[in-house]
């Protein structure tokens, strides 16, 4: 069984969610609660990255998180993750600065949005996630819309309420919007969009 790296305290939260989904998941492919995986978490400072990000200071963020992820491979881990979306702003450029194989939300989000023949979708993160194109010119460059918010809401940083993120929900047919904010586990081994069920209409 493979050994999962984790970057987590992007916040606690969800990083707590990420560990026992990893175990469920892992639970139900194998049909035995006895099985527990083999995980690692190292823990960085969220408040630390975001004061980058403010800074627009990419190759600090690049080297904070390179680091961590450094630590996960000689600690072991097959391969990494990095609990939330605002990272993945420079999710090359971490990667280039580890061995260690990282799986990117937005690449399993497209992946997924695409099994599903979705094709509109709605984005909610941090304003640095709401700022940037990461993640919409990925779904867009596969013909697949992303709505984000507008004005006042979208230059404001969302609440870190990242359980809450958790709970967002999507419906995935004829049009309407699905929100992809927080990834859950997959069988496959994979990040997906967490869905369930219509988005809150206002």
């Amino acid at each position: 069984m493979k050994h999962v790296g984790i970057i987590g305290g992007i916040g606690p939260e969800a990083t707590m969610d990420y560990y026992r989904a990893i175990i469920a998941g892992v639970q139900q492919v194998k049909h035995s609660t006895a099985v527990l995986p083999k995980i690692s978490i190292r823990s960085i400072d969220m408040y630390r990255m975001f004061s980058m990000l403010d800074r627009e200071d990419y190759p600090a963020v690049e080297a904070y998180l390179g680091d961590a992820a450094e630590d996960l491979r000689h600690g072991g881990a097959d391969f990494g993750l990095m609990c939330g979306n605002t990272p993945h702003i420079v999710f090359d450029g971490i990667q280039r600065r580890t061995a260690l194989p990282l799986l990117s939300i937005v690449t399993s989000a497209l992946q997924e949005a695409q099994r599903r023949g979705l094709h509109r979708l709605g984005l909610l993160g941090t304003k640095f996630t709401m700022h940037h194109d990461f993640f919409t010119s990925a779904f867009q460059a596969a013909g697949i819309a992303m709505v984000t918010p507008e004005g006042p809401t979208r230059s404001s940083s969302m609440p870190v309420s990242w359980t809450s993120w958790s709970k967002a929900s999507c419906a995935t047919r004829h049009g309407r919007c699905c929100w992809v904010s927080s990834p859950a586990w997959s069988p496959n081994m994979g990040w997906t969009a967490s869905c369930s069920g219509a988005p809150n209409s206002r």
